[in-house]
């Protein structure tokens, strides 16, 4: 059996690079497509998304952990399960048709909704299968599909656009990668455990399934409001171009933030679990770590962002998406309550508090939808770019407060090292500042990192300490394996 520290691996590396590739996808098609097809576009996912908790009802991560503790099970939980979602693929397919066909949106959209509803079910059910070998503890299997998915769909993705096809078709890319990836889970399951899953209902085997089910399909909902309302309200009430404006600025952040925050927290879950039951001194230690990592990143970020906003939106989207560069600034606000979101909803977890999570999360997602209703109509696409502020100040707030009845804060350590930080940061911005008008942005932002970097050297932000505490952290998926 493989190690688990084998496994993060082999998921980390394939998820960066989805995500690599993903945004430089996006930024090409967002260019292709205009600011109003953009809004169409990224409206149509939002919209499913929306209704993406009811294909399983929450029962996902619970046939990892059931699979996990007995291996005997894993034929008729899948089945049931498999049985399940084929029944609700159909409801909710109907239900996203129904609404979008009682809404007055144009023949585009209404086409990219359909094709976003068949890829998510598609995915839902390729998840389904990978949960399996998540349960069996081998996830390279769903490493090798996300990354032959993404390749097959932004290299098919890259020639529709080169040959300038019909907006109509653009979205195709998406469901062929859909597709191959069913089908490459369709034909791991088979190699690998022998058997093709079929439709079974068995009532004892879905009522356990689904009893168990029940926390994380709450935790699902109120998960798919905070990542999507936004964007539908939006088109609602200000329509494509106001969503196009939005999604460009926001999926840069909300990228940047899966892709660090997203590594930090799946790279520390194990050890966050490992050290509550065994070392809480550890455990305090590395939450503060976690917070100077995240410090790292997000400080320089912000006032990068701050300084070259429309040189960035610029040079990603175009002229024509010039406006959005306000956007981008709001939301950049976001991107440190956005790791913490990530490295806190870890830690609470690995700590016993996935109820506490819940509310915390239904919380914020009332916040998002208040703000968004009241903003929106006033100040439209930047309107919602407050809301997401709102929503993860919330999440902020209150996570971190939990947070802290568990361990405590370093001040004297944390005051020192974000001292630094901020002292390396504005050094960075005074480059950025001087240099703005005069060379590319991309050796600008390259400029920056490099004397950020070696004024981080220079003071000594990053010691001995903190890598031996992120080796040690890492090294504790292998303890978990052996245990």
């Amino acid at each position: 059996m493989p190690s688990t520290a084998k496994n993060t691996v082999y998921l980390l590396a394939a998820n960066i690079y989805q995500k690599i590739f993903s945004l430089i996808y996006l930024f090409l098609l967002a260019r292709f497509l205009g600011v109003e097809n953009f809004g169409k576009y990224s409206f149509a996912f939002s919209f499913a998304v929306l209704f993406s908790i009811f294909l399983d009802l929450g029962a996902g991560p619970v046939l990892t952990r059931e699979i996990a503790r007995d291996e005997r099970k894993v034929k008729e939980y899948l089945n049931n399960l498999f049985g399940l979602k084929f029944i609700l693929s159909f409801f909710v397919f109907g239900l996203i048709f129904l609404l979008i066909n009682l809404s007055n949106y144009p023949d585009l959209t209404k086409i990219y909704v359909y094709s976003a509803a068949l890829i998510m079910i598609l995915d839902s059910f390729s998840f389904t299968f990978y949960q399996v070998f998540r349960g069996l503890l081998n996830l390279k299997y769903e490493a090798l599909g996300v990354i032959f998915t993404r390749t097959i769909s932004f290299a098919v993705g890259l020639t529709f656009i080169i040959l300038k096809l019909s907006p109509v078709l653009i979205i195709l890319p998406i469901l062929f990668g859909s597709i191959f990836y069913f089908l490459n889970a369709f034909f791991f399951l088979k190699r690998k455990l022998g058997f093709f899953p079929s439709i079974q209902l068995q009532k004892p085997v879905l009522k356990l399934l689904l009893g168990i089910a029940f926390p994380f399909f709450i935790a699902g909902i109120f998960s798919q409001i905070f990542g999507a309302i936004d964007t539908v309200l939006l088109s609602y009430l200000k329509g494509d171009a106001a969503v196009g404006l939005y999604a460009s600025a926001q999926k840069i952040l909300v990228a940047v933030g899966a892709l660090v925050g997203g590594s930090l927290s799946g790279a520390l879950y194990p050890a966050f679990s490992f050290y509550f039951t065994r070392d809480k001194q550890q455990l305090h230690s590395l939450f503060n770590k976690t917070i100077f990592y995240s410090a790292l990143v997000f400080m320089p970020a912000v006032l990068g962002v701050w300084l070259l906003g429309e040189k960035i939106i610029f040079f990603v989207y175009g002229q024509e998406f010039i406006l959005a560069a306000g956007t981008l600034r709001i939301i950049s606000l976001s991107l440190p309550l956005m790791l913490f979101d990530y490295l806190i909803l870890s830690f609470l977890n690995a700590c016993e508090k996935q109820k506490v999570n819940t509310l915390n999360r239904g919380l914020a997602c009332l916040t998002l939808v208040v703000f968004n209703l009241i903003l929106i109509p006033h100040f439209s696409h930047l309107g919602s770019a407050i809301a997401c502020l709102m929503g993860f100040l919330v999440l902020f707030f209150l996570g971190f407060y939990q947070s802290l009845t568990i361990v405590k804060l370093e001040g004297k350590y944390l005051q020192k090292k974000f001292l630094g930080i901020l002292f390396a940061s504005l050094l960075m911005s005074l480059l950025i500042i001087f240099l703005k008008e005069k060379i590319h942005v991309l050796l600008l932002v390259g400029s920056g990192v490099l004397v950020y970097l070696f004024c981080l050297y220079l003071l000594k932000v990053v010691g001995q300490e903190e890598i031996r505490m992120l080796k040690d952290a890492l090294k504790t998926t292998k303890l978990k394996s052996l245990n």
